[in-house]
């Protein structure tokens, strides 16, 4: 079984669009929203968030999600930087990096993005799961709706 964010890119890419959109729970969730962008290189990239959560009515993403599957260090760090080009041009108001994995240590000593990211309102959750998702185990920090930063270590999801 793939990780969830390998289930999207394969509709996606069955449906032959650069976007999927559906509605659900009052929600606007839209996969592989598409963004144009002048990088540090000077050159014209296209770049790809992986989901945005909005109210119909509300100009404001409520939040954008960038997936990771089993991802180096350094993968990790470039993806934490990522996201807030994406912020930059859609002004979400949460932001969340999810990470799935099956590497033992994700969520027994996870690795967190640098302080000044999380300042900047990063929030990070690692899924380590078995490979049919029968078991799955969780750390994150997050900011909470009272401002407070959290976090959890090594929760059993499933």
């Amino acid at each position: 079984m793939l990780p969830p964010c390998y289930h999207i890119s394969d509709i996606i890419a069955s449906r032959g669009v650069k976007s999927a959109h559906m509605k659900i729970h009052g929600y606007e969730i839209t996969g592989q929203w598409h963004l144009e962008q002048v990088c540090d290189d000077g050159d014209y990239h296209h770049l790809y968030c992986n989901l945005t959560i909005k109210k119909p009515n509300s100009p404001h993403l409520k939040a954008l999600l960038e997936l990771l599957a089993t991802a180096s260090i350094s993968k990790l760090d470039g993806h934490f930087e990522q996201v807030f080009k994406y912020e930059e041009q859609l002004h979400s108001r949460e932001i969340w990096f999810v990470h799935f994995s099956r590497e033992d240590y994700v969520v027994t000593n996870p690795y967190w993005p640098f302080e000044k990211l999380q300042e900047k309102g990063l929030n990070v959750v690692h899924f380590w799961h078995d490979r049919n998702f029968k078991n799955v185990r969780m750390s994150a920090r997050f900011w909470d709706i009272t401002d407070q930063y959290c976090e959890i270590i090594d929760e059993i999801i499933l």
